[in-house]
């Protein structure tokens, strides 16, 4: 296809001409999953704009989800940039960011953190959030990503806080 080598010409023809960028191939692919995780923003942004839904569905998975399965922090930071919704949740109510943690993917959790995904607060069905399920899995380089609170002295020692 067309999509998956980045040949923005070849879409853009296609797209001139109405075609259905919502087809699937044999594998479930759509155009747009398969520019972005080819790496072809620019061919991303061109089937977004023709109405491509990047937060579609395709085998019981998110695309987002697809590309953290895939450790690919190319096609996540495109998919940040395409407004894709980074808390969105799979058939089975997993998100990509609690993938990412269950597998230990640091640089991954790191990059879904710079594009502001819910990290803490989103929970797993088992209450638990992905830092938790990091931490359950023995994934302790995960852990290390996470944004932790800033704790005032009070909340650190237990001691009154005390200006100047």
């Amino acid at each position: 296809m067309a999509a998956d080598r980045g040949r923005e010409d070849v879409v853009h023809a296609f797209t001139k001409q109405n075609a259905d960028h919502g087809l699937k191939d044999n594998e479930d692919r759509t155009t747009l999953s398969l520019a972005v995780i080819g790496g072809h923003e620019s061919t991303t942004k061109l089937l977004r704009n023709a109405g491509t839904d990047p937060n579609a569905h395709q085998k019981g998975i998110i695309l987002l989800e697809q590309a953290v399965l895939l450790n690919n922090n190319t096609a996540i930071k495109i998919l940040g940039g395409l407004g894709t919704d980074l808390d969105r949740r799979n058939e089975f109510n997993h998100s990509a960011i609690e993938h990412a943690a269950w597998y230990g993917q640091v640089d991954t959790i790191a990059t879904l953190a710079k594009l502001e995904a819910n990290l803490i607060e989103t929970q797993h069905q088992h209450n638990r959030t992905p830092l938790h399920i990091a931490a359950h899995n023995g994934r302790v380089n995960a852990i290390y990503p996470f944004p932790y609170p800033k704790l005032t002295n009070a909340q650190a020692t237990g001691a009154p806080d005390h200006p100047g």
